[in-house]
Order: C-alpha cells, then sequence, then structure tokens
C-alpha cells in the first residue's frame, strides 16, 4: 500500500470522499450520538465507509491532487500520476487475488466484474454503547425545553398528568342528525300545509 495509502485514508477520513480512477468512490457518512429512550442507553456517534464501484472510467479530483501535492513534497511524480499508478496496482491485484485488504476501511473484493466492499469497522468495537440510567432527584428545579418554551420540571410534570379530553365525536354527530331530521320534518310539514305535496 505504499506510502500513499495512509495518504489518501487521511484526505477520505477529512472530506468525506475520495475518488480512485478505475476503482470507484469512497465515502463516509457520520451520524451523531443519540440516547435511546427504550433502552436506557447513550449512542455514540457513528460513522459508516461505502463504496461505489466503477470500473474503467477517469475521475478527475483536483483537490485530492493538491492534498497530495502538499503533503509527498515530490515533484519526482506528478501526484495524479502516483493516484493512477496506485489504481492500477490495486485493480491488478483485485483481479489477481479477487480481495485486498484497506486498513481502517474494509476488504475490497472483486465478484463478478465488480468490486465490493465490506466494512470491516465497527465503531462499537471501539466504542460500546453506555448504559444511562436517568437520576431522578426529588425536589429538583430543572427546566425543560419544549419547542421555544423552557418549563420546569413540576410543570412539565403538570401537562403531562393532565388527562386528555375524551373524544365523545359521536355526540356531536346525533346532534347533528337530530338537527337535520327536525329540520327536515318542518320542511316536510311547511310544504304539506302550503298542498305542494
Amino acid at each position: 500500500m505504499e506510502r500513499i495509502y495512509p495518504l489518501l485514508y487521511q484526505y477520505l477520513l477529512s472530506n468525506k470522499i475520495l475518488l480512485l480512477p478505475k476503482i470507484g468512490t469512497f465515502s463516509l457518512s457520520n451520524a451523531g450520538g443519540r440516547y435511546d429512550y427504550p433502552t436506557q442507553t447513550l449512542q455514540t456517534p457513528s460513522m459508516d465507509f461505502t463504496f461505489q464501484g466503477s470500473v474503467n472510467s477517469k475521475k478527475n479530483d483536483q483537490h485530492l491532487y493538491n492534498f497530495l501535492d502538499n503533503r509527498l513534497k515530490d515533484n519526482a511524480v506528478s501526484s495524479e500520476q502516483e493516484i493512477d499508478e496506485f489504481s492500477d496496482r490495486l485493480l491488478h491485484v483485485l483481479t489477481e487475488d479477487g480481495t485486498v485488504q484497506l486498513p481502517g476501511i474494509g476488504l475490497l473484493r472483486y465478484i463478478n466484474n465488480k468490486i465490493i466492499l465490506e466494512s470491516s469497522y465497527n465503531q462499537k468495537d471501539y466504542f460500546p454503547d453506555q448504559s444511562a440510567l436517568p437520576v431522578k432527584r426529588e425536589n429538583a428545579n430543572t427546566t425543560i425545553l419544549s419547542g421555544d418554551t423552557e418549563y420546569t420540571k413540576k410543570e412539565m410534570e403538570s401537562i403531562l398528568e393532565e388527562k386528555p379530553k375524551s373524544k365523545n365525536w359521536w355526540t356531536y354527530l346525533l346532534i347533528a342528525v337530530i338537527v337535520l331530521g327536525v329540520a327536515a320534518g318542518l320542511y316536510y310539514y311547511m310544504m304539506k300545509m302550503q298542498g305542494k305535496l
């Protein structure tokens, strides 16, 4: 993997995308940490490597070339030429052996003329979920932000304890039917009195 792979890995981590000619596009997506209320655990932020293969395509990433030029400080070989050589060697090893391990990213496989990434990075191996049971303090003066309004703990408890109004939609329907029945009866009576029926 020579001297260029650590720089490519650093570029991928900092820019979230890496375009390798004849190989494909590696990308990195992040998800923030969160609190899982049902399991009472604090889940760490996570990142996931994805890959979209595109064999025999040439992609130019001038930002990557500038990044490598600044890091390598070597004018004997241009960064574009060095990336092309790295991609060619990687593709050659993939077609010959069928797999290439990319440290920190995963295992590239060459199956049915397609390149597939099996990510070996599992954040939970390094940062497992942590139990985070809420601490209940009596007479604590904490505030809770709900929308744009701030409530004290006691105000929020009283809001949550209020019983929701029962939905008696059928009573409104019954009243509407009775009113319509009375209106229809009056209309029938008025028409009968005028002799039009």
